[in-house]
């Protein structure tokens, strides 16, 4: 490779990303203007009061957001670059929309006993942490659904927003499963656990939602192939994720975070640094499922 070829390729791949970085932005801003409107408290002057459950929040809805939006980025060798631009622009819009809908039917089952923006408000850290935990999850099955290619634009979009709204119905119903889990062999309820502030809850529930849909973008991204085989790939992915990711947090616990339980009457607070071994450790998993099973 020649210097002016090294320049014009290297050129290329400086200039290029800026539209899209461009509208990347516009839709960021787009979203915070919409969150701050939905927010049932003052975003800014709780941030400036060093607020951290508001903060981590923000964070976990602005990288929702990101992953959402940038699902039509993926498989894209079908357009012209212009095309790529305008769709990632539309795409990104409906994602922000299909975001914004499924958190609040979110919220109506995740810490559905709590009231979100009054414990963030007050600086719940651990309702905080586990609220961005579900803008993270949502926002990688957003963007897996609106990846690839294989269906008509109008279809398309249909697809992926069925696809979408099936993911959330999953993560529900695997948080639901996890806090009867919870109350069944640990006579503990993670919702009050959580409203109570305890972090390592927060952490334990939010880690396994993250972890499942890890398993579930790798399922659920890629072209169209038929109705009958994405859904029996999915199928696959929420029946391996729900089985396998438990066993392996047990085995994280076993092999990594044996006897970091604390002592005495405090001990059902947990421990935040097994939380985040253990948390961390299905995250792992999830992604690992994911390259086994659908790469």
């Amino acid at each position: 490779m020649n210097i002016e070829t090294f320049f014009r390729i290297a050129g290329r791949g400086f200039i290029e990303p800026f539209p899209y970085l461009i509208v990347a932005a516009v839709l960021l801003l787009t979203y915070k203007i919409l969150h701050d409107w939905i927010t049932e408290y003052d975003d800014r002057a709780l941030l400036k009061q060093g607020n951290k459950a508001v903060a981590i929040t923000r964070a976990g809805a602005y990288l929702g957001v990101v992953f959402a939006a940038t699902g039509s980025l993926i498989n894209t060798d079908e357009r012209t670059y212009w095309e790529g631009v305008g769709i990632f622009a539309l795409d990104g819009i409906i994602a922000i929309g299909v975001l914004t809908a499924a958190v609040f039917l979110f919220d109506y089952v995740i810490v559905r006993n709590v009231k979100n923006s009054t414990y963030i408000a007050d600086g719940n850290f651990a309702v905080g942490f586990l609220e961005a935990c579900a803008y993270i999850s949502l926002g990688l099955i957003i963007c897996a659904a609106f990846s690839g290619n294989g269906q008509e634009f109008f279809p398309g979009i249909g697809s992926a927003m069925l696809f979408s709204f099936i993911g959330m119905a999953t993560l529900a119903l695997v948080y639901k499963a996890y806090c009867w889990a919870w109350m069944r062999f640990k006579k503990r309820d993670v919702d009050a656990l959580v409203a109570s502030g305890n972090v390592p809850a927060a952490v334990d529930a939010g880690t396994l939602l993250i972890a499942v849909s890890i398993t579930l973008w790798f399922s659920i991204s890629g072209d169209f192939t038929g109705w009958a085989s994405d859904l029996a790939s999915y199928a696959l992915a929420v029946l391996s994720s729900t089985l396998i990711i438990p066993f392996g947090r047990l085995a994280a616990v076993w092999l990594l975070a044996n006897k970091l339980d604390p002592e005495g009457a405090d001990k059902h607070q947990g421990n935040l640094s097994k939380s985040l071994i253990v948390g961390l450790v299905s995250i792992a998993i999830g992604f690992m499922l994911g390259i086994i099973q659908f790469m």
